[in-house]
């Protein structure tokens, strides 16, 4: 096997990978980066969600990140949460604010929450 060709071709793919991921970057990231630095000033809390295994994996990897670096990151489980596990924190819901959509449990807990506030 010839591993600086295999080597290449993966350095190819990460770097197509980037570029489709780039061409996605919108004003939703703008508004992410405001939220969590927002949160950060009040010393609030960054609150994660993610429905489903993957990204509920996915959630929990992105926690364990903020948490690396200083930030107070926890996970949420949306469909947990509109059976009471809210209590973790008083926030403003940010809905939209998901890569993979509006899901009904997220925007159900969203408008449910929005009265807390």
């Amino acid at each position: 096997m010839d591993y600086v060709k295999r080597a290449k071709t993966v350095f190819d793919i990460e770097i197509d990978a980037l570029r489709r991921t780039r061409a996605r970057l919108d004003a939703g990231v703008a508004a992410a980066v405001g939220a969590i630095v927002e949160a950060l000033r009040y010393r609030g809390k960054v609150i994660v969600t993610g429905v489903g295994n993957i990204p509920a994996t996915i959630a929990h990897k992105i926690s364990a990140t903020f948490t690396s670096t200083g930030t107070t990151s926890v996970v949420l489980d949306a469909v947990n949460a509109l059976h009471g596990d809210s209590a973790l924190s008083r926030w403003r819901c940010r809905p939209g604010d998901e890569f993979s959509g509006e899901t009904r449990n997220c925007c159900e807990y969203c408008l449910r929450s929005s009265d807390l506030t």
